[in-house]
């Protein structure tokens, strides 16, 4: 059986630091790319793991983790890197980028820089059901645990070599 290390990661460097979110399903290791990349350019780098949103969490466990949990816990991380640098810069991916923007809706003026990578800001997926419109009433219902909308080609992009590319 596969382990999945979901522990969380720290590059100590320069004064500057970052810290880094991972995505939905996802764990720190899928930012450690860019981490290395910070660390080697001078910055300090965080990169923790946020439960509940990750792969390493029982599967009810995370539908059932609110996402102000999440955010919570970005929060925190946040402040202990804070009160350790004077600048701190925040990046995220996915679900991570999501909960970056959070914390700069809450704390602009302590965030140094943000880095967003595919953010997620509306989902309206040409692929969808017009039925869409209820997905916000089955989120307050148990409904909320069997609904998936699956994507298939187009893919929900225009760019007609970058959908060739995908399929």
């Amino acid at each position: 059986k596969e382990t999945v290390v979901t522990h969380e990661i720290k590059m100590p460097g320069g004064r500057p630091a970052f810290l880094l979110l991972h995505g939905l399903y996802g764990t720190p290791q899928e930012m450690h790319y860019v981490g290395r990349k910070l660390k080697k350019a001078g910055y300090a780098v965080h990169i923790p793991y946020i439960q509940g949103c990750g792969v390493g969490d029982d599967p009810w466990r995370t539908r059932r983790t609110r996402w102000e949990h999440w955010s919570q816990q970005v929060e925190t991380h946040f402040d202990a890197l804070k009160q350790e640098y004077d600048q701190v810069s925040v990046a995220g991916l996915c679900a991570g980028a999501d909960l970056a923007l959070t914390l700069a809706v809450k704390r602009s003026a302590d965030i140094h820089s943000l880095c967003l990578y595919a953010t997620t800001l509306f989902f309206d997926g040409w692929n969808i059901t017009r039925l869409r419109v209820l997905r916000t009433l089955a989120y307050y219902t148990p409904l909320r645990y069997f609904l998936y909308f699956h994507k298939k080609p187009p893919y929900g992009l225009k760019y007609t070599r970058m959908r060739q590319w995908i399929a």
